[in-house]
């Protein structure tokens, strides 16, 4: 809802588009990496909105694993956090 997209939009690498150009490169190197090993993923950067505003997100995911230990999907959450960094950025 926040960036207006939808679901195939945001397939395989669409979610580049809502990052901001400053900082997509470094999270999809981050997030390349954690796919390779497979672990819990954790990062912040501003994602675009549809009304062309960047607000700062706290990026979590975490792998679905088989019994085995295959990974199947992985499964994230993204929480606004823009508030908490301004209220930490005027106590500094």
């Amino acid at each position: 809802d926040y960036t207006e997209t939808d679901l195939e939009t945001m397939r395989g690498w669409g979610w580049e588009k809502v990052h901001h150009p400053a900082h997509v490169e470094r999270v999809v190197a981050t997030w390349k990496a954690e796919l390779a090993r497979g672990e819990g993923w954790e990062d912040t950067f501003p994602l675009k909105g549809r009304d062309g505003h960047y607000r700062w997100f706290l990026s979590r995911a975490q792998p679905v694993r088989t019994a085995d230990g295959a990974v199947t999907m992985w499964f994230g959450t993204n929480t606004d956090i823009t508030q908490q960094r301004e209220h930490e950025e005027q106590v500094e």
